[in-house]
């Protein structure tokens, strides 16, 4: 009877190894499948900082380059041509300026390895200040106005029953950016812009009219709705200036 209760017991011990064995490797199981979920969320929350927190990735993308990641000359090169289109100082380093108007949002500097200058936060049309006192701060803030419509859709009459739009014409385009430095009350269409402020160019805006299209000049720079292959309104390249009526915003 002794012997027999002793093999019930080993018996049960055994019994109750293997259920603490299976228990073991199922808690180990677990934890890992736990890990790999959390490293799965972990990547997955990375990843979605870096397109929306406005890391590398992100840039990439909003200058429509492939994105890989790396801030190499590819993208330091595309960077710069879009801050000189978009009136920014080109120095190829996305700072405080380059992040509000690419949309990036707040964040660290990006700049490729090993460039040492600090990102310029000053546009380089801006730069020349004149006898004026505030002039400086109104072509600022009519610069600042047109990039904010530079690559948006071309639509005839947009921006005329209303200065916000999704779309904008010639004459709507440069009203927008006029309305941003407080040097027009409501939009004016081509013809309009051909007795607008004072005759002759002006010292930083001139403004092109003619019956059917009007462009204006803003220190050196086209704004014009003959958009560009990056599908801006702002162009270096001048255009011929023969049948424009030439006029300017008093003082500017």
């Amino acid at each position: 009877e002794e012997a027999a209760r002793r093999r019930e017991q080993r018996v049960l011990r055994a019994a109750e190894k293997r259920r603490a064995a299976v228990y073991r490797r199922a808690q180990r199981r677990a934890k890992k499948k736990q890990a790999k979920t959390q490293l799965v969320a972990r990547r997955a929350s990375a990843a979605k900082r870096k397109s929306k927190g406005g890391g590398v990735t992100a840039l990439q993308s909003k200058l429509g380059l492939t994105s890989d990641g790396t801030f190499g000359a590819r993208t330091e090169r595309a960077l710069k041509r879009w801050q000189k289109r978009n009136g920014l100082t080109p120095d190829g380093m996305v700072g405080p300026e380059t992040r509000e108007e690419l949309g990036l949002g707040r964040g660290k500097v990006l700049k490729r390895k090993g460039a040492g200058r600090r990102p310029s936060t000053r546009r380089p049309s801006t730069r020349r200040r004149s006898s004026g006192g505030n002039t400086s701060g109104v072509v600022g803030r009519v610069i600042a106005a047109a990039n904010r419509i530079a690559t948006k859709p071309y639509r005839y009459g947009g921006g005329h029953a209303s200065f916000e739009d999704t779309g904008y014409d010639c004459s709507g385009s440069v009203s927008y950016a006029l309305r941003g430095g407080g040097l027009i009350d409501a939009p004016l269409n081509s013809s309009g812009f051909m007795s607008y402020g004072a005759a002759g160019p002006g010292k930083h805006i001139t403004i092109y009219a003619n019956p059917g299209h009007m462009y204006m000049v803003v220190n050196g720079r086209r704004f014009d709705t003959n958009l560009g292959e990056d599908g801006s309104r702002w162009d270096s390249q001048r255009r011929s200036t023969s049948g424009y009526t030439v006029r300017h915003p008093p003082g500017y």
